[in-house]
């Protein structure tokens, strides 16, 4: 099948004198052009099927529009904005995962590799690479080591998001369990949100929006939320079931980001959204997906 397309370029960096105030109302400006670009690439890359039930594409803008519903409500906390990049785009600005080439520090990192991605590179992974906060990711999968060349490339009070495969929240198999439970327990994950199958064009299977801080406290609570059954079946595809993403769906599920980020009016909904002390996560076999806590 078609790997995902890469985001857009990646823009401007900050100006080194801007005030933080100023700078951090021009990176949503910023912000919102930078989607505006991820979407034309997303779309152009999408491989459209024959089958006339639903427009090749339609998914994946309201992926987009969760994701720039994130980066709205996701105001980096950086102290000074000094040779920063408002935002990065991981997979296009650093190349190989394993001859990357590092930007200066970003107030926030977009990243969406293609799924699942497996061998990135010929040789062991070095040990000593400063990228590998938890340790070296397996060199036949990819997902952990983009999660952390995205933690990697953000200043401290800055923020990722990535999408991928629900595969490295829950693998029970080798390096990657080892590293969530490490990833699960480091206060770098602030939230995730899992996405019901069959949004994209390209047949990759069910997907996670993962929201990274990076320098928050280890015992920081993290928000799940579950829209595995939120999508809407538009019907059957060489054999796969087709859905959407409602907007209304996208608009809850900001609503009840922005409300738990702020403190005001969030509540946990059974079967939907849990704020969870990592604590917890032990319990439940270091589990990082939403399904299980909600």
């Amino acid at each position: 099948s078609s790997q995902p397309a890469p985001l857009g370029q990646t823009r401007e960096a900050f100006a080194a004198t801007a005030e933080l105030s100023d700078a951090l109302s021009s990176f949503l400006v910023c912000a919102t052009r930078h989607i505006e670009m991820l979407r034309h690439d997303f779309k152009g890359e999408a491989d459209p099927k024959p089958e006339p039930i639903a427009a090749a594409g339609d998914s994946s803008e309201s992926v987009l529009d969760l994701i720039e519903g994130i980066i709205d409500a996701s105001s980096p906390g950086v102290d000074q904005v000094v040779d920063v990049v408002d935002v990065v785009d991981v997979v296009e600005a650093t190349g190989e995962l394993d001859r990357p080439r590092l930007t200066p520090p970003a107030c926030m990192a977009v990243c969406l590799p293609p799924s699942n991605q497996g061998v990135w590179t010929d040789d062991p992974p070095n040990g000593d690479d400063p990228r590998w906060v938890w340790g070296p990711p397996p060199r036949n999968k990819a997902n952990y080591a983009w999660i952390m060349q995205t933690l990697y490339l953000l200043l401290d009070g800055g923020v990722g998001i990535l999408l991928l495969s629900n595969s490295p929240l829950v693998s029970s198999e080798g390096a990657e369990r080892d590293l969530r439970a490490r990833f699960a327990r480091s206060g770098a994950l602030r939230c995730v949100i899992s996405l019901p199958g069959g949004l994209f064009a390209d047949d990759r299977p069910p997907a996670s929006v993962i929201v990274l801080a990076k320098g928050r406290p280890k015992g920081a609570e993290v928000l799940f939320i579950d829209l595995q059954d939120r999508g809407e079946t538009l019907g059957v595809q060489g054999g796969q079931a087709v859905r959407r993403l409602p907007a209304s769906v996208v608009r809850a599920a900001l609503g009840a980001y922005r409300a738990w980020l702020s403190g005001d009016g969030y509540a946990d909904i059974p079967g939907y959204s849990a704020s969870v002390d990592p604590a917890r996560f032990a319990e439940c076999g270091d589990l990082l997906a939403p399904w299980a806590y909600t």
